[in-house]
């Protein structure tokens, strides 16, 4: 369905129609049908026509049939026990059956092609309470040229055959599920990667908890329950969904952080006193400056980075973009290489014989042979 804001978003609907009179009944929901949800929604269902059939046909469906088994069926635990609960026999259909299924799979098409052709999605709620209006006004209120009477009109002849259900539907309890975090602080949901904040991941064994609600995927931490993350649910597959501040770690303390910048550079009440400049001047940026001094200042030597300390304190600039550019400008100045060049070369290049670097080549009339 299109919604409010022009995106797009897929929703499920559960739908039952007696035989005899067609009277349908609807429910919509954000999340794929489940076992605990769809007997709840038998029960809404049942409370909607004031009572319930003695048999229910089916499409085949493996949230409620686990198995066929050559005609001795195996329902799952659950609708097993709401079955023998409510005494009411269910039929499953098997494929290529129209005769069995046509009436549901007719009504399933209504509601594609005329009830949610051209309707816009704002919350699951509407929809539902949108849905009982149609049918009370078209889906079970205009003339049904199958059986050539009006449904809600049919349906009153049909309800003293309906056995009672004296029972009270109740919403299942959301249980809410495991998902790991990848090195990468993402978690892979309906085959798309969505962003957790930096400083999640903490090993192999680390899990949130996910849930999906109002086309959102909600993000739990399973330590504190608390929601960490929130993304819209894309309809793509294989969509890498981010938040850009999930990008910063937010984990690591301010202290922690200025002692690793104190730690490397030196000087430390002269470099203190330009972070706490650079703290007064953009306070909001605070954590961002220090991560961006940090990212940059192992490629120079600390006495460059003093210096550009030095010039900066000169000139009133408070800024790590600017301390990391002066430090560049000036080491340029005196043609110095950077640190991770410098160590790249001692460590790989060394006091190394080039001849006996060369590798060695395969004589081409060893594959002419093989051939």
């Amino acid at each position: 369905m299109e919604t409010d804001s022009g995106s797009r978003i897929k929703v499920y609907f559960f739908a039952m129609v007696l035989c005899r009179s067609r009277y349908k009944y609807l429910y919509f929901s954000l999340t794929p049908f489940n076992t605990a949800l769809s007997i709840y929604v038998h029960e809404l269902a049942f409370n909607f026509y004031g009572g319930k059939p003695s048999r229910i046909i089916y499409n085949q469906d493996k949230v409620l049939l686990h198995k066929e088994n050559m005609g001795d069926l195996v329902l799952t635990k659950g609708f097993r026990s709401f079955v023998n609960e409510q005494h009411f026999e269910t039929v499953f259909c098997r494929k290529s059956d129209p005769e069995s299924k046509g009436k549901i799979e007719n009504v399933v098409k209504y509601v594609k092609n005329n009830f949610l052709k051209g309707r816009i999605f704002s919350n699951i709620e509407n929809l539902n309470n949108e849905a009982l209006s149609w049918l009370e006004c078209t889906g079970n209120g205009s003339l049904h040229y199958g059986i050539h009477r009006i449904p809600s009109d049919a349906f009153k002849d049909e309800i003293p055959y309906l056995k009672p259900y004296n029972g009270i539907p109740r919403e299942p309890k959301l249980e809410l599920k495991e998902y790991k975090v990848r090195k990468d602080n993402t978690i892979s949901y309906r085959c798309c990667y969505n962003s957790v904040p930096t400083g999640i991941y903490s090993g192999s064994n680390t899990y949130v908890y996910v849930e999906e609600k109002d086309g959102m995927v909600v993000i739990y931490s399973k330590e504190t329950g608390k929601v960490i993350a929130q993304h819209t649910v894309s309809i793509h597959k294989g969509k890498y969904i981010y938040n850009k501040s999930h990008r910063r770690d937010r984990f690591t303390g301010i202290d922690e952080l200025e002692d690793k910048i104190t730690g490397h550079i030196g000087k430390k009440n002269e470099t203190m006193e330009y972070l706490r400049c650079i703290h007064s001047v953009k306070p909001m940026y605070y954590r961002d400056s220090l991560n961006h001094v940090i990212q940059h200042m192992s490629h120079y030597r600390p006495e460059l980075l003093q210096q550009a300390i030095s010039v900066c304190n000169e000139m009133g600039v408070y800024s790590s973009v600017l301390l990391i550019e002066t430090v560049e400008s000036i080491r340029k100045k005196y043609k110095e290489k950077l640190l991770t060049e410098e160590y790249e070369y001692k460590e790989y290049a060394g006091n190394v014989n080039k001849d006996i670097a060369i590798p060695e080549k395969t004589d081409i009339k060893i594959f002419d042979s093989l051939f």
